[in-house]
């Protein structure tokens, strides 16, 4: 097998996952690479060389695939603003100095630990 054989993809997911199947089939690959190719703002970048190689993958044998077990991606905090600017407006109105900067919130991004998940 040469290197040019070989398609790593990686797959990270915050929450669940939804398939019924780790690791997904050949077809469901093929699914999500259409999908991903033909919606949001890449169905603008649509071309024939694009469904040109998509037809070709379409037409090679399926693939043996070879995954690591499905995990969940770290937990992280993200910074949000709260909008919260009617505070700002009203101790600016006052002439009191505030750092808008400052009116956000830490909230938490972590994988459900109320939700079990086997994924064979």
């Amino acid at each position: 097998m040469a290197a040019t054989d070989i398609l790593i993809v990686t797959v990270i997911y915050l929450d669940k996952y939804h398939g019924k199947e780790w690791p997904p089939s050949p077809f469901r690959c093929f699914q999500a690479l259409i999908a991903a190719a033909k919606t949001g703002y890449r169905r603008v970048q649509w071309s024939p060389e694009k469904e040109d190689a998509l037809r070709w993958l379409e037409s090679l044998p399926p693939p043996t695939i070879i995954a690591t077990p499905a995990r969940p991606a770290p937990s992280y905090l993200l910074s949000v603003p709260n909008n919260d600017m009617d505070v700002a407006a009203g101790k600016w109105s006052v002439g009191k100095e505030v750092d808008p900067a400052k009116l956000r919130t830490m909230k938490p991004v972590n994988r459900s630990s109320q939700r079990k998940q086997t994924l064979a």
